[in-house]
């Protein structure tokens, strides 16, 4: 990853730290857990070393969640624990809605349905007040149709319990 690199060369370990971010998730993406999870725990330790609380509670939430799909589930609980901790005091999240979402689907894999429920619901009622404030309705519709994880939030959200 050429913008990885350049931000290695240059020092920029905030940069550095999305990316590594950016990437995991894209790993996620394609199934390739192992190469996530790396990507996402090299990320949130960078975050945790610059005190940037928001990043890392990103990270973790998505490391976490990687680490249940690649079956390693060893601290899941400690780690969920811990996040809701975070979420109780910090809610300017830079991406909110996959926060919520990764954090619901923690839950919901811990047995917790009614605070992965809880969760569900601030991940969808995020994506609605960010579709609400976009005026073109195509453009609107296409927030809500094809971006991924809005897709998958709405999806749980329709299929919720």
């Amino acid at each position: 990853n050429k913008s990885l690199n350049v931000s290695r060369e240059v020092g920029d370990k905030g940069y550095e730290a999305f990316r590594l971010q950016t990437l995991g998730a894209s790993y996620y993406q394609e199934k390739n857990f192992s190469q996530a999870m790396k990507r996402f725990h090299e990320s949130e330790r960078i975050f945790k070393e610059l005190e940037d609380t928001i990043g890392a509670i990103a990270s973790s939430a998505w490391h976490t969640l990687a680490r249940i799909k690649g079956r390693d589930t060893s601290g899941v609980r400690t780690t969920c624990t811990f996040l809701d901790t975070l979420l109780r005091t910090y809610t300017n999240l830079d991406e909110p809605i996959v926060v919520y979402w990764n954090v619901a689907q923690i839950h919901s894999f811990l047995g917790n349905n009614a605070t992965a429920r809880s969760y569900l619901e601030k991940a969808y009622n995020e994506m609605q007040s960010r579709a609400r404030k976009v005026a073109d309705p195509n453009l609107r519709n296409s927030f809500l149709t094809n971006v991924s994880v809005n897709k998958e939030v709405i999806a749980a959200w329709n299929n919720r319990k």
